[in-house]
């Protein structure tokens, strides 16, 4: 998803040359916000993926270290790709949606970004999430 997401910038492309398909909102903050989380998650997502493959490995001392720091990337991974997102809809609020959206999908996303938080202190408590 963030992979998808840093080719479809929210504001969308300029078509004006001398600055054809560069992004229309450079400068906005949102945006910028937007570019820097999906980049963050794209990245722990890639690591996420490395420490999977490396708890196929076979050794139990190995499964059981690759776990419990694929763990912790998820959950920065989803957190950031949550936040571009918030600031995609932010951005794209800015030119088309109503008030009433952007505050309605602000509160899904904080809401969103609490259950994460719920989920990951759980887990890293050391509880269930890991056998």
């Amino acid at each position: 998803m963030a992979f998808a997401a840093g080719f479809t910038m929210p504001g969308g492309n300029n078509g004006d040359a001398p600055q054809e398909g560069m992004a229309i909102l450079p400068t906005n903050a949102m945006f910028q916000a937007f570019v820097i989380c999906n980049t963050i998650a794209m990245y722990i997502a890639i690591l996420f993926a490395v420490c999977l493959i490396w708890a196929q490995l076979g050794d139990l001392n190995l499964v059981d270290t690759a776990l419990r720091l694929a763990l912790p990337l998820l959950g920065i991974a989803l957190t950031m790709i949550s936040l571009a997102f918030m600031a995609g809809v932010y951005v794209y609020g800015l030119l088309e949606v109503t008030t009433m959206t952007k505050k309605k999908t602000d509160l899904l996303g904080c809401a969103t970004l609490w259950a994460f938080k719920l989920i990951i202190l759980e887990c890293l408590s050391g509880s269930s999430c890991v056998p």
